[in-house]
C-alpha cells in the first residue's frame, strides 16, 4: 500500500508540472493578430491625416477665392457713390464691361495662385465671373468656380437726372 501511494504521488507530481503558460505556437499566432491590427490601424490613421491635409488646403484656396469674391463687391459698391458713379453712367461700355475692367484696375489677377479669374462681360447686364482651381494633389484636374454679378450701379444711372 505504500508502494501504492508514492505511485500516486509520483503521477501526480509529474502531472502537476503539464503546461503552466501559452505554447510557442499560440505566442505566434497571437503576435501576427497584433500585428494585423496594428497595420490596419496605422493604415487609417495614415489614410485620415492625409485626407485633412486635402481638406486643410482646399480649405484655404476657397477662403482665397472668397476674398477675392468679397473685393469684387466691394469695388462694385465702390461703383455707387460719387465721383465713381458719374464716370461709371457716363462711358459708351456696357456695364459688365466697366465693372470688369474698375475689377482688373483695383485688384490685379494674381499669378501665383493655384487659381486663376476670368471675367466675361459678353452680357451687358451681368458679368460672369470663372474661377479656375487646380488642386497640388490632383495634377491635370482643376475645377470651376461661376459667379455671376449683376452691376449694381447701372440702376442709379437710369434714375439719375
Amino acid at each position: 500500500m505504500a508502494e501504492l501511494v508514492k505511485m500516486t504521488f509520483y503521477y501526480r507530481q509529474r502531472g502537476s508540472q503539464h503546461q503552466q503558460g501559452f505554447s510557442l505556437i499560440e505566442l505566434l499566432i497571437a503576435a501576427m493578430v497584433m500585428l494585423a491590427l496594428l497595420i490596419g490601424t496605422n493604415k487609417l490613421v495614415m489614410q485620415g491625416m492625409a485626407s485633412s491635409s486635402r481638406s486643410q488646403i482646399r480649405d484655404e484656396l476657397e477662403e482665397e477665392i472668397q476674398n477675392d469674391i468679397a473685393s469684387i463687391q466691394a469695388v462694385d459698391t465702390m461703383l455707387n457713390i460719387e465721383p465713381h458713379l458719374g464716370k461709371a453712367c457716363s462711358t459708351n461700355k456696357s456695364s459688365s464691361a466697366y465693372l470688369a475692367e474698375q475689377i482688373q484696375a483695383e485688384i490685379p489677377a494674381s499669378t501665383n495662385t493655384p487659381w486663376q479669374r476670368e471675367l466675361s462681360s459678353e452680357d451687358p447686364f451681368i458679368l460672369r465671373i470663372t474661377y479656375s482651381i487646380s488642386f497640388p494633389d490632383q495634377p491635370g484636374e482643376s475645377e470651376l468656380r461661376i459667379v455671376e454679378v449683376n452691376p449694381s450701379f447701372a440702376v442709379l444711372c437710369h434714375l439719375k437726372p
